[in-house]
């Protein structure tokens, strides 16, 4: 169960994004599986370190990217979260399907906010409006 995720760290840059076609591409991982203490639950629970970024291209070139590292606090044993990491750094299922959804959920949300200040298009398709003839 997700208790929390936060961003630590946000950088973003356009380098020479000319409009038109371009390319998005989005690459998540966890770096690593700590303890951390939640006063409020006064329980240990794993602190799931993560980097995101998306990446924009045209023809080749990279024109733009925006990158977040975080954190995800989730509600276990830290300690049998850690040792699977260590050996072979993975979730288990049960737990990286849920942290992934929330990671790509959380950073593509703030990722569309960042991109238009930047001018870049968003990361996410959004909805458009039409007339019906």
């Amino acid at each position: 169960m997700i208790l929390g995720i936060s961003l630590d760290n946000i950088s973003a840059e356009r380098k020479d994004f000319q409009g038109g076609e371009f390319k998005v591409t989005y690459s998540s991982e966890i770096k690593d599986v700590q303890e951390a203490k939640v006063s409020a639950l006064d329980a240990k629970v794993a602190d799931l370190r993560f980097s995101f970024d998306v990446n924009y291209s045209q023809k080749e070139k990279k024109v733009g990217s925006i990158k977040f590292e975080g954190s995800i606090l989730w509600k276990s044993d830290p300690k049998k979260l850690q040792e699977k990491w260590k050996k072979e750094k993975k979730l288990p299922d049960e737990i990286g399907m849920p942290v992934l959804n929330n990671m790509y959920r959380k950073c593509l949300i703030t990722g569309a906010s960042i991109s238009e200040q930047l001018g870049l298009p968003s990361p996410i398709p959004l909805p458009r409006v039409e007339l019906k003839k």
